[in-house]
């Protein structure tokens, strides 16, 4: 399923590259909604004469958290301006997909269960005033999980914790 990305810019007729967040890799956009021909060459697309920027992205080609880094200007040449990490799929328009559900939950700190009832991974999503300065693991029990992903743009992170003797302990994720 495509979502569409819009956006009314003072750049006019400008060449238009979509990347994957924080990597220099092109992305793989779509001009129309449905069919079409993917493109991943660069510039991808134009501003139109009066700036407005529109393109599709597809749940096929990523999952519904991936960001992208949308860059104004000629390839290969100094950017006029970039829009980075920028989330263009809304969940809310794929709430009934098992993806949407599962990173909805994530979002929210939801704990799942699985068939026996047992507690299983747990993620907890937000700034943690960067590398975890105000992230405190609720009481845990033996064999718990969580993952913490601190989004702060400074000193982002991610870690998994598990519970164990009576004490959480983590591991750094890369």
């Amino acid at each position: 399923m495509r979502t569409q990305f819009t956006a009314n810019l003072e750049y006019k007729n400008t060449d238009v590259s979509i990347f994957i967040a924080k990597k220099n890799i092109a992305a793989t956009i779509y001009t129309v909604a449905t069919g079409g021909t993917a493109i991943d060459t660069l510039p991808h697309v134009n501003t139109d004469s009066s700036g407005l920027l529109s393109f599709y992205v597809d749940t096929v080609d990523y999952d519904l958290d991936q960001l992208f880094d949308i860059k104004i200007g000629k390839v290969d040449i100094s950017y006029n301006f970039i829009l980075s990490n920028i989330s263009i799929f809304n969940v809310k328009d794929y709430a009934d997909t098992k993806q949407a559900l599962d990173l909805k939950n994530a979002a929210n700190g939801y704990t799942g269960r699985d068939a026996d009832n047992d507690a299983t991974t747990t993620t907890d999503v937000a700034d943690y005033g960067g590398a975890f300065v105000s992230y405190i693991p609720p009481t845990g029990s033996d064999g718990a999980l969580r993952i913490a992903i601190d989004t702060n743009a400074t000193t982002p992170g991610k870690r998994l914790y598990a519970f164990a003797n009576s004490a959480w302990n983590y591991a750094t994720l890369t």
